[in-house]
């Protein structure tokens, strides 16, 4: 089980990173995942700490070729994964062609580089049907781990472990819960879809919740 800190909220600058540096020092703490706004702010942080890449956050509207790019600019950074995620619009519009060649472009970004690639899947966006679709294709890529949200969503418990069950059960993925709130209970129901970890989406939220509640860590 790892925990992931996301610098992604709408106060996030570069004192907040500077922070998430020394927080990192905490090993419960795996990775640090930062926009490409900020990662030229503080490039050291690609030497010492296992840093992520977040493409086209929050919501995945850019086209490809502004993705690639952006993969590309972290990519040359040094990052060690990217995360990816999927265009909204397509899967609204259930676009599976489209889905599969954007994602497949920033894959080929990554394999030239060596860094891993991993899919941000909104969850409320999929039904059984389209999910199995959609994680054979990653599969397909060689993706290996899929997280869960944004983050920037009301968020449903209950529905939200149903679907990283599914994702886990479905495809054999791994899975990363990510989630704007939380307590006990979420973290207990999360628990039961065996996750590989779970990501806080900003340094205030790793501070609320990460030494008041039990991640099992």
């Amino acid at each position: 089980m790892k925990i992931e800190i996301a610098c992604v909220n709408k106060s996030s600058d570069y004192n907040e990173l500077v922070e998430l540096y020394h927080k990192s020092a905490d090993p419960r703490i795996s990775t640090l995942c930062i926009p490409s706004s900020l990662i030229n702010r503080y490039p050291e942080l690609t030497t010492y700490l296992d840093i992520c890449g977040i493409v086209d956050y929050p919501h995945g509207l850019a086209d490809t070729s502004v993705r690639v790019f952006e993969s590309l600019f972290f990519a040359k950074r040094g990052v060690s994964k990217i995360d990816l995620v999927l265009n909204n619009i397509h899967v609204a519009e259930w676009n599976l062609y489209e889905i599969e060649n954007d994602a497949k472009a920033v894959s080929n970004v990554c394999l030239e580089y060596d860094i891993e690639l991993r899919i941000i899947l909104e969850y409320k966006l999929f039904n059984p049907h389209k999910l199995r679709k959609v994680c054979d294709m990653l599969y397909s890529l060689g993706v290996k781990t899929v997280v869960t949200a944004t983050g920037q969503i009301a968020d449903t418990t209950v529905d939200h472990a149903i679907f990283g069950y599914e994702v886990n059960t479905i495809s054999g993925l791994d899975v990363i819960m990510c989630s704007r709130l939380w307590s006990q209970r979420h973290i207990d129901v999360f628990k039961n879809v065996n996750p590989s970890g779970f990501r806080f989406i900003s340094l205030d939220s790793a501070k609320t919740y990460l030494n008041k509640l039990d991640f099992g860590v």
